[in-house]
């Protein structure tokens, strides 16, 4: 919903009431979920600061949870434009994940979105600041192909990620056609941070609104969204 502040009050509370069950994992992913909204409002080097933090998780002896502070420090990092130590601690997050994925212990029910998938949608983000469209398209085919499809949440921005690398190569019919299923998946249940990406990238085709790709684009955000994106 985008309402950040009420946010940081329920993350805050959860915090303090993990610390007080000393329920280390829990405030592991609690101080995840807070580096995640530092980031979103771009403020990556609060984002760090709350990944770092979350170095409970080798307290917690929790694979998961190493990995899952590894995955948010990757994103601050890549979103504060750290290409070699992003590269490094994202090193760090598949070296978790695979201890992880070979632990036979239930995991802790919080975690149901972590998994192999993620990985690799963390990795096509990276790819997209420091690396080439070839990387990203790589990295969104192997997330995409793991993904839960009931998660649209996810595969939403796996395919938006997937979009720019297409607007990048100025292959617009396959982005456009891309951003068009993200506009028909969350057509009824959609999110700010969605919303927000989908305006990003129809803004970055403009120089192609011209186009039977784009308007056919247009057409579709006209039948399922305002048209304040376009």
């Amino acid at each position: 919903m985008g309402d950040y502040g009420s946010a940081q009050r329920f993350y805050d509370d959860a915090r303090s009431a993990a610390h007080e069950a000393r329920a280390v994992e829990l405030v592991t992913y609690i101080l995840c979920t807070m580096s995640h909204l530092a980031t979103w409002q771009g403020q990556p080097r609060v984002g760090f600061d709350h990944a770092a933090a979350a170095a409970w998780a080798d307290q917690s002896g929790s694979p998961y949870a190493r990995a899952y502070a590894a995955d948010v420090a990757v994103r601050a990092l890549t979103a504060d434009g750290q290409a070699d130590q992003s590269k490094d601690t994202l090193d760090r997050e598949y070296a978790a994940l695979q201890a992880a994925l070979a632990d036979q212990a239930p995991r802790q029910s919080w975690w149901y979105f972590y998994d192999e998938s993620f990985f690799w949608s963390t990795s096509a983000q990276n790819a997209l600041k420091f690396q080439g469209t070839d990387q990203v398209l790589a990295a969104t085919e192997k997330a995409l192909g793991l993904t839960d499809e009931g998660n649209l949440h996810n595969r939403s921005f796996r395919l938006l990620y997937r979009a720019e690398a297409f607007a990048r190569q100025q292959n617009i019919g396959l982005a456009c056609q891309t951003i068009t299923e993200v506009v028909e998946l969350t057509s009824l249940n959609s999110t700010r941070r969605i919303e927000q990406r989908l305006q990003e990238l129809r803004r970055g085709l403009d120089p192609w609104k011209r186009t039977r790709a784009v308007k056919q684009l247009d057409q579709s955000i006209d039948a399922y969204r305002s048209p304040s994106i376009k």
